[in-house]
């Protein structure tokens, strides 16, 4: 079993063989958010999928895992006959991109960042999670990419590509439909939950909060946020997480300028008040201020 790209031999192991994440894989069913007109969401393994459908070809924006691809297939046929033609990445990573290769198989034109194409086009890692990747298959390379911000055009939207720079990754694109007020936000935002920000794949804690401030900008009360993970947004969930984020990383800027420990930063417990909101488990608010922790201290 593959997930988007062939793995190393540790992280086939971390991945599939975790009975919950192979047991998503294999038993997950699309379901289908309908948004405004014809934008739909789609939630199943992995990170949500946006979906346009219409006279120019389907377009999905995310693929999931490479087990999803007829599943995501079908229900974008439900939709709509016509094959997906067009797919666009939000960022790397392989719950979002696992499904490339098959859809770019069947077809379809991959657009993302380029660096996106620069980290499957070579061999990458998610150091967070011990993860390797070797390089990606061509099929599930991007054809089209940008470095800053892109125009699409499809099935009557106005698509606006902007790049948010050193965030979640490097490599990280939200998608603005215009005329909707729908946004696909990837993993820059994921709704009631601390972000994972992977400093390997060039992100970083005041890159993210940045990102979330630009998104903000474009956005209003009436936007559907579809954010990387979780539920259907707003811009209220959203901007209620820029503070949050401000002042943990502020908070654990000052342990880490006064030389404290992990140990002793952790103990301070500076997501307190947060975490009944941002950590489904217990142990995400530790997990957090760990991440943050390594990164400001340069480990």
């Amino acid at each position: 079993m593959t997930i988007h790209r062939r793995l190393s031999v540790i992280a086939l192991a971390i991945v599939l063989a975790t009975p919950a994440m192979a047991q998503l894989t294999r038993t997950a069913e699309i379901k289908d958010i309908p948004l405004r007109g014809n934008i739909h969401m789609f939630m199943g393994a992995g990170g949500n999928i946006g979906v346009t459908t219409g006279v120019y070809g389907n377009a999905v924006i995310d693929t999931q895992f490479a087990e999803m691809v007829d599943r995501i297939k079908a229900a974008v046929g439900k939709l709509d006959s016509k094959p997906i033609g067009y797919v666009l990445n939000t960022h790397w990573h392989f719950d979002h991109t696992g499904g490339n290769e098959g859809l770019g198989k069947s077809g379809a034109l991959i657009i993302a960042h380029e660096n996106t194409f620069k980290r499957m086009a070579t061999k990458s890692a998610i150091k967070d999670m011990k993860l390797e990747f070797e390089p990606s298959p061509a099929a599930a390379l991007p054809k089209v990419t940008v470095n800053d911000t892109g125009t699409l055009r499809l099935n009557g939207h106005t698509v606006q590509m902007m790049h948010l720079p050193a965030a979640h990754t490097d490599t990280d694109v939200m998608y603005l439909f215009a005329e909707a007020n729908v946004v696909h936000t990837g993993d820059v935002y994921t709704r009631l939950s601390y972000p994972f920000v992977d400093v390997s794949s060039g992100g970083s804690i005041k890159g993210m909060i940045a990102a979330r401030k630009k998104i903000l900008s474009h956005v209003n009360a009436d936007t559907q946020i579809i954010p990387g993970h979780g539920v259907l947004s707003t811009m209220k969930e959203l901007a209620d997480t820029i503070p949050m984020l401000e002042a943990v990383e502020k908070r654990v800027a000052a342990s880490v300028k006064a030389g404290k420990t992990l140990e002793q930063t952790l103990a301070e417990k500076h997501t307190k008040e947060f975490d009944a909101v941002y950590a489904p488990r217990p142990d995400q608010g530790d997990v957090f201020v760990t991440r943050i922790y390594n990164e400001l201290a340069g480990k």
